[in-house]
């Protein structure tokens, strides 16, 4: 996938996540819990199971430790590539 095609999904997944997080849901489909954490990376709100604390890359070279959720994970490689 490329970059752009990233981006474009990216918004989609943010646009769904927004939409369920308005009424109080965790932002993974097919799960109405309510949200307990926030991935660091998109900001989307998530129950425990779905978002888990790892090192988290910022900016290069600086890492903090946060949630993320597995959308934004599995994005990094991809981003990693520079």
């Amino acid at each position: 996938m490329r970059k752009k095609e990233d981006v474009i999904q990216h918004f989609a997944y943010q646009a769904v996540v927004g939409e369920r997080n308005a009424t109080q849901r965790c932002g993974q489909e097919r799960y109405d819990i309510q949200p307990e954490g926030e991935c660091s990376k998109c900001r989307g709100l998530f129950c425990a199971s779905h978002v888990k604390e790892q090192d988290v890359v910022m900016r290069v070279g600086t890492t903090t430790r946060g949630s993320i959720c597995a959308h934004c994970n599995k994005r990094r490689k991809l981003w990693a590539r520079g």
